[in-house]
């Protein structure tokens, strides 16, 4: 037999089988994985439909294309610590604080032309606010920003584009306008349209509330405003659920059934273990929304279950369509999947990791995904962040394994050519791959160990590790 490999070499190739995918639709419309690994704290990533993935770390913001994998974008900034990051068109826009010995108060940056980032130091424009740390920013309309903090009761509204006018000397002065919030300070915020009014959702910080209300800027006093508390309309259902945190109430905004029905909020508690799904409707030109209407679902009844004695910050992730949800919370090694479909929810199974969850993003449409996995949960630890980056996640089937990662795909192509099997390293799980698998799977000498690890690879790992090392 040939054994041209020693044990440790067997064994990594072992671990680094991938197991069957399952694939729906077209050629075009399969799961595909890429990864990023080795990463400074991963502070935020965001997804788009075309395949652009924006990842922001402490101190620099990189934008990739996908399949194949390239940088398209990236510049370093000089933050205590970036909050947020959107990107539209060609414009980036970077939110955090800066440094309190020299500055109090946040900052937004402005990149119009983040492209040439590839060929040179880039100009930005930088417009300094007030106020303590931001903690979310979201845009309307490619122009517009809110922007909120934990420790204000109000939400600030930019425009970029007065910014680029002020930084151009086209405009003599800018001042942003409040979204003051009646209910308490937010962790999130979101915005929507409907019949030309704009609408907004807040989680609401130490409390298990959900504010509503119509987008009313400089509203001191508003009379448009709701609170829903979450907590006690899970206990009139006969779920007891003891205590609360700010962290464990997340909302995203869904339209999962009619085109022309308003948005519907989507409300994770991961401290009781709830997904819920909350009609809204407009009402005397403001919104309701129609508790006695919600879809539940319990996510202690799954397998494996959510475990609500760990999920103190939850993760929640959607597209608009509820197509592809994805529930997890920081510390888990498992991503559940879900998708609304007939008015209710339709559990998917669950995607496992090696390391912890950290991050989840959806893009809008649910083309692709983004999953942030640590090896601690502490952000102070360099180079233990990895980003799996997943297109038509929710093609893939029920209970079905994600394939490797194209780089996870490289170490096994570069293991086995090393043992003696030749083959060109693409990344590429092909005929040539494969076949120098089998040759080696035979020509190998295993221990009654190794078959054993190699059965409950392919028989009991529900999800693969996209990340292998």
């Amino acid at each position: 037999m040939r054994n041209s490999m020693n044990r440790f070499s067997a064994a990594f190739l072992l671990f680094l089988l991938p197991t069957p995918l399952a694939l729906a639709g077209s050629e075009s419309q399969a799961v595909r994985v890429e990864g990023i690994f080795d990463l400074a704290p991963v502070q935020d990533v965001s997804v788009t439909d075309q395949g652009e993935a924006l990842i922001t770390l402490e101190k620099r913001a990189t934008r990739f294309s996908t399949f194949p994998l390239a940088v398209t974008g990236e510049v370093e900034f000089e933050l205590s610590k970036p909050r947020a990051v959107m990107l539209h068109d060609d414009t980036l826009v970077v939110l955090g604080d800066q440094d309190p010995t020299t500055v109090d108060g946040g900052v937004f940056y402005i990149y119009p032309n983040f492209s040439a980032s590839l060929h040179g130091p880039i100009e930005k424009t930088s417009v300094a606010t007030f106020g303590d740390p931001f903690s979310q920013v979201l845009s309307v309309d490619g122009d517009t920003v809110y922007a909120v903090s934990p420790t204000w009761l109000a939400a600030m509204r930019l425009s970029a584009q007065e910014a680029l006018e002020l930084a151009a000397g086209t405009s003599a002065k800018y001042e942003p306008a409040f979204l003051f919030l009646q209910c308490g300070k937010a962790t999130q915020i979101s915005i929507f349209k409907y019949r030309e009014r704009e609408f907004y959702v807040t989680s609401v910080v130490n409390e298990k509330a959900i504010e509503y209300g119509r987008v009313q800027t400089d509203n001191l006093f508003s009379s448009s405003t709701n609170c829903f508390n979450v907590d006690s309309f899970i206990q009139a259902s006969g779920k007891q659920v003891v205590g609360g945190d700010s962290s464990s109430i997340l909302h995203s905004l869904v339209k999962p059934f009619l085109p022309f029905d308003p948005m519907q909020v989507l409300v994770l508690d991961a401290e009781a273990g709830l997904l819920s799904l909350f009609p809204t409707q407009e009402y005397a030109r403001s919104l309701a929304i129609l508790r006695s209407e919600v879809l539940e679902f319990d996510l202690r009844r799954i397998s494996p279950p959510f475990d609500t004695s760990k999920s103190r910050f939850g993760l929640l992730a959607s597209d608009i369509q509820g197509k592809l949800i994805l529930v997890s919370y920081v510390g888990s090694t498992f991503v559940h999947r879900f998708k609304l479909e007939n008015r209710n929810f339709s559990y998917l199974g669950a995607l496992r990791f090696r390391n912890n969850v950290h991050h989840l993003a959806v893009s809008p449409s649910g083309n692709m995904a983004s999953i942030v996995t640590a090896t601690s949960n502490n952000e102070d630890q360099e180079g233990l962040y990895e980003v799996t980056l997943v297109q038509h996640l929710a093609n893939l089937p029920a209970g079905a394994n994600l394939p490797l990662a194209r780089h996870s795909i490289m170490k096994l192509q570069e293991s086995l050519e090393e043992a003696g099997f030749p083959l060109y390293v693409d990344g590429i799980l092909g005929t040539q791959t494969r076949g120098a698998l089998d040759n080696f799977m035979t020509n190998t000498e295993l221990t009654k160990d190794d078959r054993i690890k190699m059965d409950l690879i392919e028989t009991t790992t529900r999800g693969v590790f996209p990340l292998l090392k």
